[in-house]
């Protein structure tokens, strides 16, 4: 599964699930049995497409377990990484979402349908957010393997950024050229984790933004913030397109090419 699909998958996924939930328990509101069935058979059919990659993403040790800062990554690095964070949080969502459907089956999914709903809209709000922060912190090893790489020489790496991201020709000793590759093939997998965090954040909003439509609920600033986030992310979107292009032009055109084209081809696949 490509990365856009896991993403909506996961987007799809969630409240699909929940919604089951609460139908069923308003359905049978006499026992939580059948919301608690519900959810958890919808949870097991959106998990079935993603097992198989969840089952290989932690079988071979972790890229980004060190190693000296020249080291070469190989062709495969760039896509061992991005299953490791894919099966990551498809774990943790997963899980989460488990307890979630339990919990209120048991609790709300047989309460009036206002108020399921509400409910159901807080829990929703609250697995968004646990999927983007947990996006982002498994951005944090991919910064680190960069600043490793690159050193605590400040121009070193503004110099190296320039080259990797930037489009730039400046001269790079070897070493750099070697680092700068690697700054190349971490910097759309961690551009790629965070701009999945901030998408997750903003349907966390989205979801707010509707309940409050719904129960006329909300002031002026609960409808500007998210219009405001949107615009904002809007805006810096073809300026990561921008470093991702450079950065997937520097790695094919610095790794020997046979890596290059199958390291190409494993991260499409991914």
């Amino acid at each position: 599964m490509k990365p856009t699909l896991f993403q909506l998958h996961l987007l799809l996924a969630t409240p699909v699930v929940l919604l089951g939930t609460q139908v069923a328990g308003q359905l049978a509101p006499a026992s939580p049995a059948p919301a608690l069935l519900s959810g958890l058979g919808l949870l097991l059919l959106f998990a079935a497409p993603l097992w198989w990659r969840l089952r290989h993403a932690f079988s071979e040790p972790n890229p980004l377990g060190g190693g000296p800062p020249e080291q070469i990554w190989t062709a495969d690095t760039a896509s061992e990484v991005f299953a490791r964070n894919f099966a990551r949080t498809g774990i943790l969502l997963g899980v989460a979402l488990a307890i979630s459907v339990i919990v209120f089956a048991l609790t709300g999914a047989h309460e009036p349908p206002d108020q399921a709903l509400e409910v159901l809209s807080y829990i929703i709000q609250g697995l968004f957010v646990l999927t983007a922060f947990t996006l982002t912190i498994t951005s944090v090893p991919l910064d680190t393997a960069s600043h490793d790489a690159v050193g605590d020489s400040r121009k070193s790496m503004k110099r190296i950024n320039q080259v990797a991201l930037g489009g730039k020709d400046l001269p790079l000793t070897e070493h750099d050229r070697l680092v700068a590759l690697r700054v190349a093939i971490v910097a759309p997998l961690r551009l790629r984790l965070r701009g999945f965090g901030i998408t997750f954040f903003l349907a966390f909003l989205a979801v707010g933004f509707g309940r409050n439509i719904a129960l006329g609920e909300g002031d002026i600033f609960d409808f500007l913030l998210p219009a405001l986030l949107l615009l904002l992310a809007l805006i810096r979107i073809p300026y990561v397109a921008g470093q991702l292009r450079r950065a997937r032009h520097y790695a094919s055109e610095n790794l020997p090419r046979p890596l290059a084209e199958r390291s190409s081809a494993n991260v499409e696949d991914r």
